[in-house]
């Protein structure tokens, strides 16, 4: 469990602005379904996330890399992947 304070958010998004405190939650709602409606819950039967995925839900990527300078100058980008889908034990993290 974690929580943060949105810095920035991205076009679109309506219901977050810069400041607000959020609790990131790795399994999503779609906010339709028969479990979603109910007043206490987050288990969405539609909306089926795996934690151990490791890669963005929207579109099978990742969103952080570090870069690391080899032998000869060269530098080598790596991916790294996200943990419960959230991230949530780095400095930032991207939902």
């Amino acid at each position: 469990e974690a929580v943060g304070v949105v810095e920035s958010v991205g076009e679109g998004v309506k219901d977050l602005k810069g400041g607000d405190y959020v609790i990131p939650a790795f399994n999503g709602e779609c906010g339709e379904c028969r479990v979603c409606t109910q007043e206490e819950s987050n288990l969405c039967e539609r909306y089926k996330v795996d934690p151990m995925k490791r890669v963005m839900v929207s579109d099978g990527g990742t969103r952080f890399s570090t870069t690391t300078n080899k032998d000869g100058g060269s530098i080598e980008s790596q991916r790294i992947y996200h943990f419960l889908n959230t991230s949530t034990f780095t400095e930032y993290t991207v939902l």
